[in-house]
């Protein structure tokens, strides 16, 4: 998921007619429904009984949440920059993260296993 909102981000940029983006727009929307059901698939199976709602609900929280406070960003920096340069800046700035926390979970993961 994390390579195909990278790669779709980078086409956006490159791309400037209707069907490309509608293109790039039902690709990721495909992939982003696959990985949620698969995430939600995951949460179902492996959290306990307990805690499975807790859990659920903070993976919506994040999901959805997470939409609107790029969507806001993306604005306020479109408005700064403009929009095609706000989409590579966003690109740029979601990947980087989205690198660091998965090697952050990955050392926390490796250590963790005995």
């Amino acid at each position: 998921m994390l390579v195909t909102g990278i790669a779709v981000s980078a086409f956006l940029h490159l791309f400037g007619g209707l069907i490309p983006i509608s293109l790039i727009f039902i690709v990721t929307g495909f992939t982003a429904t696959i990985v949620g059901i698969g995430a939600q698939t995951l949460i179902q199976l492996e959290v306990q009984e307990g805690y499975r709602a807790r859990v659920m609900t903070w993976w919506s929280t994040i999901s959805f949440g997470s939409l609107f406070l790029g969507g806001t960003m993306a604005g306020f920096l479109g408005d700064i920059v403009g929009m095609d340069h706000a989409i590579l800046y966003m690109m740029m700035a979601g990947g980087t993260l989205a690198l660091s926390v998965l090697t952050r979970v990955k050392a926390l993961t490796s250590s963790n296993s005995v």
